[in-house]
């Protein structure tokens, strides 16, 4: 009886322990399943709220029957002052297509301190392309702050920094052109107190309205009648030739005006030592266009006599690339252009860095004293000998290269001035100059710093193989191509 009472008490105290098992997993699996809903709960919650905020923030569809708006309200007048009305729904729009070289200008009624500025271009299809934003005192010289690219419905407020810059006047001016008119929401200025400033007024103007208001162009006739024929093969000659991913080179049948900088270069005797003006990394390697070439050995000559540093530095295939050249280095490297499209090709750039004591340091080097002293130097100081830097990072956007530093181009002399005092890359200059500064319209004129006059205009090519120049009679005179729709001519007075 005993033996039969055991093993039912441990049989009973089995059976026991099962039951608390099965009851603690049950608790188990309801505890996780209690979890896994809440989970649920709280993942829909932030879905149904996501879904909430991407409405309430993306443009709304039109519908059937409605103009497309991307959203915004069509008011029909479409008034510039809606575009600093602190509403971002209505909207100042263009009353012609986008074309490079239109401006939009708003009045701050008085001189500040900024702090920022935003724009919203906020439309499905007439949103503004691409265009700079500058800043002004007196509505002549102006300052770039940035670029602005839109994109269809982009409620996004893209701010550009002042830069604590004290101005009167903004300017968004139009660096691209497209099929559609272009938009402006909204233009909000803060001061440096972190203030909103209301505008006073606002103005804009595109390059065949003739307006007076119209950045740095005047009108102006050409200085007499007399005509050249140009072949229109020659747009792809000259000083302003644009050159890069776009634009394509055509090389020359032959490269009898490049020149070695080796042979070029000016001797000095500095403790009874002679010493080059700067070096190169080889005979027959470091090579310019010849005007380019007489430029660049001023420039550098002036440089040694302000600043006592014989360091500057070309090296092996920094300036001129011939075809084969440029072939063999995009057979090498990923990030080398295919020939013709390298604006090392047209032999007017020189890449420049540092050559001291058997090592090279670029421009920006923080190792080398002379780079600051030589970056600073060129900054201030190229565009009076031709020269511009052709990639400045602050143009990425616009140039589409980052790669290539301290690419000193040569572009001739009064462009690089204008350039200078204007912060225009060439692509923004040449899109200025055909916008803007046509033959039969108005010109570009302005004096430099000591006193020069020139005058400057654009003359499209004509179908055809020639295209008929106007140039002024009793004035000197030089035409460019462009590389891709006409010339450029530029008179000195």
């Amino acid at each position: 009886m005993s033996s039969f009472t055991g093993r039912y008490s441990v049989t009973g105290s089995s059976y026991g322990i099962r039951s608390k098992r099965k009851r603690r997993r049950r608790t188990v699996l309801l505890a996780v399943l209690a979890i896994l809903i809440v989970i649920l709960f709280v993942a829909v919650i932030f879905i149904i709220k996501d879904l909430i905020e991407q409405k309430k923030n993306d443009p709304i569809k039109p519908t059937p029957g409605t103009s497309d708006t991307g959203g915004i309200i069509d008011t029909g007048s479409h008034k510039i002052e809606m575009a600093f009305d602190a509403d971002p729904l209505t909207y100042y729009k263009s009353p012609a297509p986008q074309t490079g070289g239109a401006w939009f200008i708003v009045d701050l009624g008085s001189e500040i301190e900024i702090g920022k500025i935003s724009i919203v271009s906020n439309h499905a299809s007439d949103y503004i392309r691409q265009a700079d934003i500058s800043i002004s005192s007196d509505k002549e010289t102006w300052k770039s702050v940035g670029t602005f690219t839109g994109a269809p419905g982009d409620a996004t407020e893209h701010d550009f920094k002042g830069e604590n810059a004290r101005a009167s006047y903004v300017r968004i001016m139009l660096t691209a052109s497209a099929a559609e008119n272009w938009v402006i929401n909204e233009v909000k200025i803060i001061n440096s107190s972190f203030d909103s400033v209301k505008p006073r007024s606002g103005s804009s103007g595109s390059p065949s309205s003739g307006d007076t208001q119209a950045p740095s162009v005047t009108t102006a006739p050409v200085g007499g009648d007399t005509t050249i024929v140009k072949s229109n093969a020659d747009i792809h000659t000259g000083t302003l030739i644009l050159v890069g991913p776009v634009n394509q080179y055509v090389f020359p049948a032959s490269d009898a005006n490049i020149q070695d900088m080796y042979d070029s270069r000016t001797v000095f005797t500095v403790d009874g030592k002679t010493v080059y003006s700067y070096s190169v990394g080889g005979s027959k390697t470091s090579l310019l266009d010849s005007a380019a070439l007489t430029a660049f050995n001023k420039m550098t000559d002036a440089f040694y006599k302000e600043t006592g540093i014989l360091s500057l530095h070309v090296g092996a295939n920094a300036g001129y690339r011939s075809y084969e050249t440029q072939a063999d280095l995009a057979s090498k490297y990923s990030t080398a252009a295919a020939p013709g499209f390298s604006d090392h090709n047209t032999g007017l750039s020189a890449n420049i860095d540092i050559y001291e004591n058997g090592a090279v340091y670029t421009l920006d080097s923080t190792l080398n004293p002379s780079c600051g002293t030589a970056l600073a130097w060129l900054e201030g100081n190229a565009h009076k000998y031709g020269f511009i830097d052709r990639y400045p990072a602050s143009k990425d956007s616009i140039t589409g290269l980052s790669i290539d530093r301290y690419h000193y181009r040569y572009v001739g002399y009064p462009h690089s001035y204008y350039m200078k005092a204007h912060n225009y890359c060439l692509e923004e200059y040449l899109i200025f100059l055909e916008a803007s500064c046509d033959v039969g319209g108005t010109h570009l004129e302005f004096t430099d710093d000591t006193g020069h006059a020139y005058e400057i205009y654009f003359v499209r090519a004509s179908a055809g193989e020639t295209t008929t120049v106007p140039v002024p009679n009793g004035y000197s005179y030089t035409i460019s191509g462009n590389n891709y729709s006409g010339f450029m001519v530029t008179v000195s007075k």
